[in-house]
This record gives structure tokens, sequence and C-alpha cells, in this order.
């Protein structure tokens, strides 16, 4: 069986934007450590956390160096080890100012704690592991995965949607998750199916990626259980496409009101690569420390290319070839 479902409705407008993926047949490639990784304590919505680490101190990848109490909020972890430099602010992109902790790397791949596979029997499991893993949306909200996850008792779900969409024109970061780990995606949505009681899963993928849908399909189409509860589905290629309503809409035919989020429907809603490294964390126990990005436009070696979290631009840059 490899069939791959339809949308089952459009909306209305939206934009047919060129999409430029330049990249999609680009392997991942993964950069060595920068001198110095800058990681803000705010990589994600909701409370700012507070250093762990201080100037001096000798870190590990993976190592928690900041964390907060309030429940919006999930730790950040070192992606280098090397040792902490200093502890100051920094401008984001979004204007504020933000502390930060810079490391500087000494170029060895040393992780702690060593990791080992984060066993999971049930709901409580799944929600600490998906706070310990630090993991927030993947796909750009930075929503903290654990708080999506904690669905209320009294708030019925019955649909998890996997949000592969990628309608922005150049970037083939979830597209290359879906070549590259179908397997891990697959098993990431069975885990969060099982330990939340919801009943269907379904992956949407623009009609523009096609050996992603069928990368997916593969496996699905091999899984000696093979599980009739997931579906993989070829949704319009238009721009929002990869927006929660719209989403939505396209894989279940349901509208979410005004001012409501998808779980007012019966779903709830993460993005590809966001399910993906969830697994990987049950599955090895390393928290998120790198991110996959794709890189192109002016410069000379597009790539999708794995980096720590906190390298700075210019030096992704320079790994490309340079402007």
């Amino acid at each position: 069986m490899d069939t791959i479902t339809k949308a089952i409705a459009k909306f209305k407008g939206g934009v047919k934007v060129p999409h430029n993926k330049n990249t999609a047949e680009f392997e991942s490639v993964f950069m060595e450590p920068p001198k110095i990784v800058t990681i803000p304590m705010q990589q994600h919505i909701g409370g700012v956390c507070q250093p762990t680490v201080k100037k001096g101190d000798v870190v590990t990848v993976g190592q928690v160096i900041g964390d907060s109490e309030a429940f919006v909020s999930a730790p950040i972890h070192a992606s280098v080890s090397g040792k902490v430099k200093g502890i100051k602010p920094v401008l984001m992109a979004n204007g504020q100012m933000c502390e930060a902790v810079h490391i500087a790397s000494d170029g060895l791949p040393v992780e702690f704690p060593e990791p080992n596979p984060v066993p999971i029997n049930s709901k409580e499991d799944l929600l600490k592991a998906a706070r310990d893993s630090g993991i927030v949306g993947i796909g750009g909200a930075g929503f903290p995965l654990h708080v999506k996850l904690n669905v209320k008792e009294d708030t019925p779900i019955d649909t998890l949607v996997i949000n592969g969409a990628e309608c922005e024109p150049f970037i083939t970061s979830d597209y290359r998750e879906s070549l590259e780990y179908p397997e891990r995606i697959i098993a990431g949505m069975q885990t969060i199916m099982k330990h939340l009681n919801i009943a269907h899963g379904v992956v949407g993928i623009e009609s523009n990626k096609p050996k992603g849908l069928r990368s997916l399909r593969k496996h699905l189409s091999e899984l000696a259980d093979l599980d009739p509860s997931i579906d993989v589905m070829e949704i319009p290629s238009l721009y929002p496409q990869g927006a929660e309503k719209m989403l939505v809409y396209a894989t279940t035919g349901r509208k979410i009101p005004p001012g409501k989020l998808p779980s007012e429907v019966g779903c709830l809603i993460t993005n590809i690569s966001t399910v993906s490294l969830l697994q990987r964390y049950i599955e090895i126990g390393m928290p998120l420390t790198h991110k996959r990005i794709t890189v192109d436009g002016n410069v000379a070696q597009p790539k999708n290319v794995v980096v720590p979290v906190g390298t700075p631009i210019g030096d992704v840059i320079k790994y490309c070839g340079g402007v």
C-alpha cells in the first residue's frame, strides 16, 4: 500500500508564490562547533530563563544552562562543550535585550550526561520528556512542546495534525526531515497518540514535495504492524498553507472559530521536525542543542545545515562559502 490521500478542503484566497526549493535535494550537513556560541535565555514564547551557570564554568553538550519556574517556558541547553566566557545582554532580532550565556567551544563533542533512552509509560512521562528535552516549536513559533502536549482532560482531541507544509518559498529543512528521518516522524506520532489517547494522526505536506509524501507513506507501508490510524495527506501548494487554521481545514475539513485554538475542533498541531526531535530525545536522551536551517540566496554554496544553537550567522555564511 502506497496511497497518499488528498486534501479534504481548500481555503479561499492565499497566494501562489514562486517556490525556489533550490536546496531540496541537498542532504543535511553538520557544521563544526564555532569558536564561540551566544545563547540568549529566551529561546521560546513565555517566561525568560535564568542562567544556571556562571562565568568560568566548564559545560558539556546537552547540559542545562538556563531554566525558569514559569509554566510556559523550557530549559535551555549548551550546544557546545567548553567554558562560559561570560553572561551579558545581547540585542535579539525582535529588538529586545536579553541576557545570554557566551560559551567558548573546546571543539570536543563532550556530551552531558551520557545519553540514554528515556522510557515513556504514561502521559506524565511524555510531558516530562517534552520539557526536559527543551524542545519548542521548530517551525518557528517557539511554543514550548510540553505545554502544547498538556491537553486538559475535558478537552477532547481526536486528531494529531503534523505540519509538513513548508509553504515558505526557499526553506527545505522540514522536507529534508521527511526524507532523512521518516521512521522517527511516524514513531513520534505514535508515541504522542498513544499517551494522549488520540485516535487519528495526519501529516500534511504540500503537493510540490512528492518525494516527502512518498517517503513517509513508504515507511508506513513497511511497518510490520501497518498503522491505519495515520494518514499522509497531499495538500495544496498555496501560501500560507502551513498556518494552523488553513492546515486544519485542509486535513480535516474543520474550521477553527475566530480567536480559538485548534483544540476547539478536536485537533492538536505540531511541526514535522518537532515531533521527530521529540522521538529522538526519547530514543537517545539528547536534548535540543542544534537546529537544521536552510541557507540559500546570495551565498556561494547553498546548504541545509545543522548548526549548534547560538552560532553567529557570519560563521554559518562562511561555512556556506561566503556571499
